[in-house]
């Protein structure tokens, strides 16, 4: 019980530290991004592929970020609501590459995947497991950036866009020249997969910020979006184990 406080208190010294650090960059003229991507980068010092691969499925109940087996649910979900194999996809915060790997899979000669990150690591290791499933021949770009404007991607050109979880580590200003962006980059009629927490799940942190659903139903809108809030998302889990204050909205322009 001893071990289990002092492992508490150590944890809230060091988000206080975090605090502290995040205002040093804001002195120093830089962005939520360029904070947010050193975090990253320092939390995940000593991440590889081996590592995140060697931890077990749990197919009952969904365990967050490294559960890497999730990312077949997630195509299965895209192709459930249009996408299609000679799609472009733009994957908006792709990580380490759980959906990275059966998308690019899916796709066929003429589709084509787009992710994007802030963490050098992270892509790093998405690079080496695009690498291990030897998808080197399909039509992809992996692209380290903080451009909230998305300069690397064509106006009008993508089919479909995948932001799952991201959009609760975007601070208001960030998150509201994403979804104009997003706008401009998205053909007529294309799809954006917003999956995001509510505040019943999550409370206001360095590097969280819960979003309600009036907040971003009221974003979507403002850009000149249309949107449907979905039901049907963690369908292959038991009601109970379903995550209760997660939202997944289809978003179309």
């Amino acid at each position: 019980m001893k071990n289990i406080k002092i492992n508490v208190s150590l944890s809230k010294i060091k988000w206080k530290i975090l605090y502290i650090i995040r205002a040093f960059f804001y002195l120093f003229g830089k962005s939520w991004n360029d904070f947010y991507s050193w975090m990253l980068d320092f939390q995940d010092r000593k991440l590889n592929l081996d590592l995140i691969l060697s931890k077990q499925e749990s197919p009952q109940k969904y365990k967050g970020l490294w559960d890497w087996h999730r990312g077949e649910y997630f195509l299965k979900y895209l192709k459930r609501h249009g996408f299609k194999k000679n799609h472009t996809i733009f994957d908006l915060g792709c990580g380490y590459g759980r959906a990275t790997i059966p998308i690019l899979k899916y796709l066929d000669d003429k589709g084509a995947y787009i992710g994007s990150e802030i963490s050098k690591k992270r892509l790093s290791v998405a690079e080496d497991w695009i690498k291990k499933e030897n998808l080197k021949n399909k039509k992809y770009r992996l692209c380290l950036s903080k451009d909230n404007k998305l300069n690397f991607i064509d106006n009008n050109s993508l089919d479909i866009v995948w932001v799952f979880s991201v959009f609760n580590h975007m601070p208001d200003n960030v998150i509201k020249d994403i979804i104009q962006s997003l706008h401009l980059k998205m053909k007529n009629n294309g799809l954006l997969f917003a999956y995001f927490i509510t505040p019943q799940d999550e409370t206001p942190s360095v590097k969280t910020f819960p979003r309600t659903e009036k907040f971003m139903e009221n974003l979507f809108t403002s850009k000149g979006f249309t949107f449907k809030k979905m039901n049907d998302y963690d369908d292959d889990y038991d009601a109970e184990n379903r995550a209760k204050y997660s939202r997944m909205y289809i978003v179309k322009k």
